[in-house]
Formats: C-alpha cells, structure tokens, sequence
C-alpha cells in the first residue's frame, strides 16, 4: 500500500516595484483576374527533390515591400517598405555560403517595390518573383512539409508587415470547439484577435495569413518530425509604441490600427485541417487572463522548433540603412552574428542580440530549443548569466577600472560590492581558459548596474558577454588540537577557489563556520547554527569550497526581497486548492471551474501545507494600471534553484496585463531520492515581480552533489 507522506511548503512573496505611470463597409472590389493568375506558383516545378540523408536543409523565405494598392479593407493602409526583399537576399546568401543546403530548397516569395515607371499590374505580371500571397505562402509549407522527411531543417525567415486584425477563429480561441462552419461575421469576432502575417495583395482581394493557421501548419512539421527555426522580423504594435520614441528608423513593419473589417474572402483554405489538427496543439502552460504576451506564437508550443521575434507585440520592428543599403534591423545584426561565429546555439544568438536590440528599442523574443546549434540538431545545454548590456565605446581599450553596464539589479538582489566573472557571450560551460575578467558592482539600480574591472582582461569583452556571481563569505574555522595541522592546507585551497570569494575572520562575525575533527569536516551558519537541508559528506577542502559556494549562491536567491515587508493592495498571490478531498488519482481537477477552489491558509509560522500527491493553484492577479512580468522561483530542499514559471525551456518571464490573473497548477510531489521515512519537505517559492524585462535565469542552480574532491 503507497504510504501518503505530507509536505510542508513556504510560500515567500517577493515583489519588486516601480511606479509607472470602427471602420465602415465598402462593396468589395476584386483584383485583375490575370494579376491574381500570375501570382499563383506550382511548387511542384520548382526543382527541389527529397534529400539521400537525415538532416537535408530546407528554407522558405519570404520579404514584401511592395503592397499592392487597393481598397477592399476600409480604414486601413499598408505602407510599402524598403528592406524586407533585402533581408531575404542577406538570409539566402548566408545560407548559400555558410551551409550545405541544396539551392533548389530554398523557397523564396518576394514582392519587390516596382521602378516609378512601371504601372502596378504589368510590373507584377511580368515579374520572375513568386510572389507572397495567402495562397503561396500556405502552399509552400505544405510543398516543404510533404517533400521533406523526419530528421531534416527547416528554416523559414518572414520580413514584412505583421497586423492584428478581428479573428475568424473566435469559436476556437474562446470556446475551444470546432471551427464555425458558417461565416464569421464582425460581430461573431466578438472583440478577439488574430494576429497575422500581411501578405502582398492584401488591400486587393487578398487574405491574411492567421496565427492558427501558422501554428497548425507548424504542428504538420513538427508531426513529420522535422527541426524547423522560424524567424518574424515584423511587429502586431495595434497602435501600442512604448519605449520607442527617439529610435532612428527608416520605416516600421507593422500595421498600427486595429483591421475590424471581415470580408468574404476572409476564410482559411486549410479549415477543415485546422479542425483536425488544433486540438493537438499545446497551449501555454496555464490559465490566462487579460494577458500582455510577449509573442503571439508563444502561445503555441510545439515540439523540435526554435521560434525568434524582432519585437514583444507591443512594440514595432524597424528598418534602416546598413552600409547604404536598407535592412530590418534585427536581420542585418541576426546575419551579422552568424557570418561572425560558427557552431553558435541560439542560446549565443539571443544573448549577443539581446543587448543590440534593445539599444534600437526592440526587445527580441525567442523560445523552444534554444540549445540547439543553428540549422543544425546537436545541442549544447545553456550558460546561463547575466548580460553585459553596454561597454566603453569601440576601440576603447578596457583595463583595470574600465566600466560597463551589467544588466542585473537590486531586482536580482544584486548590491553594491557585488563582484562578477565575466565569460565569452558564446560560453558553453564555465573553464578558467576562457574567463575573461572580473567585475565589482559600483552602483546597482532596480535592474542595472554599473561595473568596474578589477583585473586585466584576459580577451576581448563587449556586449553580451556573460557574467556570473561570485559570492563573497566571511569564513571562521575551527579545529580540534588534533586536527590544527589541516587549517593551513584548509586555508590554501579556499583563498585560490575560483568560484566564490572567502576571507577569513579569527574574532569578528562570519558567515560559515567550518569545524575540522579527527572524524572530518562540518559546515555550519556563522552563529553555530547547522545548515537547513543535508549537505553531501565532506571528504576534502576542494569539497569545502564547492558546498560553500553552491550554498552561498542559493542564500543569495533566498534574500531576494527580504527589504521588502508585506504584499501591495494591488497585486494579489494566493495559493488555492480543490474544496473536499480529492484523492491524488483523480487527476488533475478543472481549475477553470472556480467554484471549486478554496484558499489554502498559512499555519502560525507563515507555512502552507498540503498532502504529498495533491494539486494547488498559484494564483497571481495584478489590479496595477501597467503590465507586470512574473516569475516564480522555487527553491528545493535539495539546494537547487529553478525557474517554476514560467517553466517552458528558455523563456524568461511571463508579462500580465492590468487587471489579469495567471493561475499555476502545481502537483507536489517528494522526489525520488528522497528516503522512504522522510515525512515532510519544505520548498520556497519566490514570485517575483518587474514592469521592466528581465531574466532571473541566471540564478537557477543544480541540485548540490558530491563535491569535485
């Protein structure tokens, strides 16, 4: 019979605070029979063939300027732009010079501004581009989908206009049911939302291409087991520009009002598909409420696909010019840093693009298996660190006292007297043959700050550059008469550690206490008091250093607020559970269904407690007037840190609109390694809280095992 243990949990509520201050129809015009007739493509001719081997490389490439002139959709207005056509030259080029993909597989759709001289209809007829319209850009995915076979990559790069428009796909998106068989009407949108991709012909008769429509054809790829890395190099802004102001640019890829028109046309030719495959897609990891996502096709998540956005949807993705010529400006550093680097991960790619971005005003979005090495299947797990946002202007020697900009703060409880080691932005995992340097906080503010070199660089540093905390601990060690002889060697191995900083105190306070015996060694907290959570045997001073460090590192994350007192009025976290008793075979319970759910209350010492087995809701509301980002920390009774939510695989925060709730289910569960008597475990979850980006990545630690000695 399973014994049912009980588990002790202490939620600690961290939060860091800023304050922060239609269109009417017209009858519908159809475009020239023989322009729509032109623009169609019979992939079949187009000379690609299945690759002999696993890992054949496959690309579809599609970048508009031109948008044809026409007035079908009231209201609206689609500028032309000037660097999309220009980004898929530099995409293929690279392409063509940097990887062994065949050109016949590389699928481009492009609508290039026509010469002044040329009238609209013969510049496009006569045209050799295959031009990107709703019809060609879902045939090409299912021309890809079916030619190529599991084990092979997909690479597809978008440059153009984004929208959010009125959804047809309301039935889906708000009931979950099938696709409505009639026709959607403004009215039956009822105020959703899809966001889409513009393609060329849409003010003429065209049609958007619809983010379900994208995720099912997506999921097609991902069903065929192909590795497929998207690109967006647009923005959906709906007229929202924050923190953009001031920023050079040539023009914006993004359409800035809200499309409410529906027109006739506006169906989706793979309906019945998307019936069959929608229920198969995966949704974000939890309930939602008046959400600010950073992405819309975050909200998609699939197997085998790395997905990267120029912009957060409130923002817009621009271009300009680049050695005089124009380019969106995350494609131009995007190639840039490929031409630059070989056998980068994408982990690399968004730590050195990250800093750049965000200088242009645009902060970069990316998920999936972000581990993987570009266009290709191996992958290396992520060094995870803060970032190096802003160093001395180029050509600047750095030495010692040089200063930088990390982006960490009191946020991270980073302070003043914090010191770093700084590592190649490119770094696989931590060695002293590639530590750069090392840094001392001078100034932290709420989530910057500002760092000096307290040594000569040991290589270049510059923007994305890794750095990494090293905790600095007061240390007392105490010996038996016997065992003094051991205090030297003690000394030796921890003031050469390379990993943390340790001084030692004979009188005055510390932080550890290390006692050596004839039976060994023993950790314990400067005032005598033992640690917490067990601790690995200690065989040696190299494992002295290792726990001591690994320790220190977690009692950093579990400072984080501990200036803070109390909960704001207008934030809320609660921890709820089912009403009665629900047996942990039941499964997971409805959580959409409120009346079920009840507050779990805090015992006298501040701990919650809930049965081993048994499901509870982190319910997290924000009643603000601006959006907030959330993460929720955990820290395990095993020494670990790890980033609970959001929990998809690199992503860094979860942004929550005004007035929004996140719910967070939660099965507790005690590990396996645990022994069979233990009968209870205490973890901490700290939910954090910033109106500015950031990551709390960085702190997340390893189990602590056995020590190196």
């Amino acid at each position: 019979m399973t014994k049912i243990l009980s588990k002790v949990y202490e939620l600690l509520i961290v939060y860091i605070w800023e304050h922060w201050a239609s269109h009417g129809s017209k009858p519908q015009e159809r475009p020239n029979p023989t322009l729509i007739h032109a623009m169609q493509v019979n992939f079949e001719d187009c000379g690609c063939s299945k690759g002999d081997s696993r890992g054949t490389k496959w690309a579809i490439l599609i970048g508009i300027d031109y948008y044809i002139p026409g007035n079908n959709r009231p209201g609206m207005s689609f500028p032309m732009l000037n660097g999309c056509v220009n980004d898929v030259m530099l995409v293929e080029n690279h392409l063509r010079c940097t990887t062994d993909i065949d050109p016949h597989r590389i699928h481009k759709l492009t609508a290039s501004r026509p010469p002044a001289q040329e009238s609209e209809s013969r510049s496009l007829v006569g045209r050799r581009e295959m031009q990107p319209t709703y019809e060609n850009m879902v045939k090409v995915f299912e021309h890809v989908t079916k030619r190529a076979k599991k084990g092979d990559l997909v690479y597809v790069h978008f440059a153009g206009h984004g929208a959010s428009v009125a959804s047809i796909f309301a039935s889906l998106k708000t009931r979950g049911g099938e696709l409505d068989k009639k026709k959607t009407s403004k009215a039956d949108s009822n105020g959703v939302l899809d966001e889409v991709l513009v393609p060329t012909d849409i003010a003429c008769g065209g049609r958007y291409l619809r983010d379900v429509e994208l995720a099912v054809l997506l999921q097609d790829m991902a069903e065929r087991g192909l590795a497929v890395t998207i690109v967006l190099d647009c923005c959906h802004g709906g007229g929202m520009n924050r923190g953009n102001q001031g920023v050079l640019r040539q023009s914006i890829r993004g359409i800035q009002n809200v499309d409410t028109n529906i027109l006739e046309s506006d169906v989706s030719i793979i309906s019945d598909h998307i019936n069959e495959q929608y229920q198969k897609l995966q949704f974000g990891e939890t309930d939602r409420a008046g959400a600010v996502r950073k992405h819309w096709l975050l909200g998609f998540v699939w197997k085998s696909c790395v997905f990267f956005a120029a912009c957060k949807e409130d923002e817009f993705a621009g271009e300009q010019p680049f050695n005089g010529k124009t380019q969106g400006i995350f494609t131009y550093h995007w190639i840039e840093t490929l031409n630059r680097w070989t056998d980068i991960t994408y982990d690399g790619l968004d730590s050195f693009l990250r800093p750049r971005l965000f200088q242009a005003g645009q902060n970069i979005v990316s998920g999936g298996e972000t581990d993987r090495v570009f266009f290709r299947m191996n992958r290396i797990p992520p060094f995870n660190g803060a970032i190096i946002s802003k160093t001395p202007s180029e050509g600047i020697r750095l030495c010692i006292g040089s200063q930088m900009t990390l982006s960490a703060g009191q946020a991270h409880g980073v302070s003043n007297g914090d010191m770093f080691d700084i590592w190649p932005w490119w770094s696989q995992q931590p060695s002293q043959s590639t530590r750069l340097g090392r840094v001392s906080v001078q100034e932290a503010t709420e989530h910057m700050s500002t760092v000096k070199l307290t040594c000569e660089p040991k290589g270049a540093i510059e923007v994305g550059c890794l750095a990494v905390p090293v905790p600095a601990r007061r240390l007392k060690i105490v010996s038996s008469t016997a065992a003094k002889g051991r205090v030297d060697e003690i000394r030796r191995v921890l003031e050469t550690h390379e990993g943390a900083s340790f001084t030692f105190e004979d009188e005055g306070p510390s932080d550890f206490l290390v006692r050596i015996s004839d039976s060994g060694y023993e950790i314990q907290y400067g005032d005598g008091q033992h640690l917490e959570n067990e601790i690995p045997a200690l065989h040696s001073p190299q494992d002295i250093g290792y726990i001591l460090e690994h320790v220190s590192k977690y009692q950093n994350v579990l400072r984080l607020g501990s200036q803070n007192v109390g909960l704001p009025s207008n934030v809320s976290v609660r921890l709820c559970q089912p009403n009665g008793k629900l047996p942990p075979e039941a499964g997971r319970p409805n959580f959409k269904d409120q009346s079920i759910l009840q507050d779990v209350s805090a015992g006298p010492d501040g701990i919650f407690e809930v049965k081993e087995g048994n499901w509870t809701v982190l319910r997290i509301g924000n009643m603000t007037q601006g959006a907030l980002n959330i993460v929720v920390l955990e820290l395990e009774a095993s020494w670990a840190v790890s980033q609970l939510y959001p929990s998809r695989e690199n992503t860094t925060f979860e942004t929550l609109g005004p007035g929004g709730i996140i719910d967070i289910p939660i099965q507790w569960e005690i590990p396996e390694y645990y022994p069979p008597t233990t009968k209870e475990v205490v973890d901490i979850l700290k939910v954090c809280f910033t109106s500015h980006p950031t990551s709390f990545r960085w702190l997340e630690i390893e189990e602590l095992h056995q020590g190196p000695g």
